[in-house]
């Protein structure tokens, strides 16, 4: 049997969730996007790179997040990890799965 998940108490009296729940409801709702957006425009290797880059800053620089010092680095990094891993997401669905009608798998070189 699972030991019961210990969870921290916020200031206002509401719990933390863990990392753990935090990265788990992180990759389900990642995954339900990128079924959901993968037929749309095809992601690249900039498209991997430069959005998650840019939302970090923006946040972390941007609205001020800075200032909380490593709260704040973390909310930041979070938010960007969330869409890098949506985007990976979307890429490994437009380049490894068959197309429909399509030939069944893709060919590596």
């Amino acid at each position: 049997m699972k030991p019961p998940v210990k969870r921290m108490m916020h200031a206002e009296g509401g719990s933390i969730p863990s990392l753990h729940e935090l990265l788990a409801l992180m990759n389900e709702r990642t995954s339900r996007q990128a079924i959901e957006l993968a037929g749309g425009k095809r992601v690249g290797w900039a498209g991997l790179l430069f959005p998650p880059l840019g939302r970090f800053l923006r946040i972390w620089l941007l609205k001020g997040l800075i200032w909380r010092g490593f709260s704040g680095f973390r909310q930041a990094w979070a938010a960007a990890l969330q869409l890098m891993l949506l985007r990976m997401k979307i890429w490994h669905l437009q380049n490894h799965l068959p197309a429909p009608g399509g030939p069944q798998g893709r060919v590596r070189p």
